[in-house]
Order: structure tokens, then sequence, then C-alpha cells
């Protein structure tokens, strides 16, 4: 039986700078199948589509159908739920619109992808904060498969990091930039600060700080990015 689900508009709580769908840290039950690390994994090539449009990523439809596949329990089935919830609630300018495409394009259930709907919150940040923050996630999130999983560092995750130098012109501006960058980095399950503090020497751009979870950006964001 077809259930009924409501749109609801997304509302940004707190941004999330290095991932769609990153989701939240608490542990969960051992008896799970599915970690949000995993989910993570799958959902990250969706990113790009559901914030900016365009082309989707086959690798995107795959980690749609790999979660589906995956998801063979009551306690998957709410593993999965939760993770899709916690992280979605924290992307700025992700598109409802745009995801409801998703099983079209993919060939998917609606169900499945009608999870990404149940991540709305309702607290909104300053206006001015949160479009700052967003405009980071779009820069930043090439950056995000490199951080956790390694490999090859994606040109547009260069291109985003120039793009992030260079309208960081006044302490405001760094201030922001580094508290986004901070706060969406702390939500991304298997997270490499190490790769991450590797991406300005691979890019050929400086940074004046190393990200780390405690790091104070109102200390490092005093300071002008380097060229």
């Amino acid at each position: 039986m077809a259930a009924q689900f409501r749109k609801v508009p997304l509302t940004v709580s707190i941004a999330t700078v290095l991932l769609l769908l990153a989701a939240t840290t608490a542990p969960l039950n051992a008896a799970t199948t599915i970690t949000c690390e995993q989910v993570t994994i799958w959902l990250t090539p969706c990113i790009s589509y559901g914030v900016l449009g365009g082309a989707v990523q086959p690798a995107c439809c795959d980690g749609i159908r790999a979660l589906n596949a995956a998801s063979k329990t009551t306690e998957d089935r709410r593993t999965q739920c939760n993770c899709v919830k916690e992280g979605a609630a924290r992307i700025p300018g992700l598109n409802y619109d745009r995801v409801n495409t998703l099983p079209d394009i993919c060939g998917m259930s609606l169900a499945t992808v009608l999870l990404l709907l149940l991540a709305a919150t309702t607290a909104p940040l300053n206006a001015a904060t949160a479009t700052a923050c967003e405009q980071v996630t779009i820069w930043l999130t090439p950056c995000i498969s490199y951080s956790v999983l390694g490999g090859v560092v994606q040109p547009a995750c260069c291109d985003g990091i120039r793009a992030l130098n260079a309208a960081s012109k006044t302490t405001e501006d760094r201030r922001t930039q580094c508290n986004c960058v901070k706060e969406g980095a702390a939500r991304i399950p298997g997270l490499d600060y190490d790769r991450v503090n590797m991406l300005p020497d691979i890019c050929g751009s400086k940074c004046p700080y190393k990200l780390t979870h405690d790091l104070d950006c109102s200390k490092y964001a005093l300071n002008s990015y380097p060229s």
C-alpha cells in the first residue's frame, strides 16, 4: 500500500561542509548490519545532484541500489532511516524536488528514496550564515570521497578549495567558513583528518590552520589565507 509523504521544506540547523547525508556518530546496535559510515559512502555520489542539479552520477544510483539491497531486516531499515535523517537535515541547499526525481532516474522504488524526505528540521540558522555555509558545502563536496575513502583527489575538490580561499576576504568570512568546515567535518563518519589536512598541499593551495575536531576558529580565522 502506497504511503503518502508530506514534503517538508529544508531549514538548516547546522551546516555540513564535507558531506551529503553525513550521519550521526552515535554508536549503533552491534547486531545492525548497516552502519552510518556505509550509508554515507553509498550516498555521497548523490550530493552534487541533490544540491546543484545537473547529471546524476551512475555511482549515485549504484549507491541507492546497494543501500536498498542491504536493508534486509527491520533493524537495518530503522538504522538506514536514522542515518539518512540525521545527515540530510544538515545539508544546506538540498533540493527535495530533485531528490524526488531520483527513483525514476535510477529505476528504484519510490519508498527507498523517500527516506530522504524525513530529514527536515525546524531550527533555522542566521540567514547570512546559512547562505555562507551552503556555498562552502558546494565548494567542498567533491573532497568528501578522498577525505573518507582516500584514493585520487578530484580536480573539482582542488577547484573548490581555491574558490573558498579566494572568497575569504574578511575576518568574518574566514571565521564563518572555518566554523562551517569544523562543524560539518565533525558529523562525517569515517572522516580522516590527516587526509583532509593533506589537501592544501595536494591542491597547491594554503590553509592557515590544521583542521581538528577542537579547532578554535576565532584564533586562526584572524589570519588571511596565504596564496
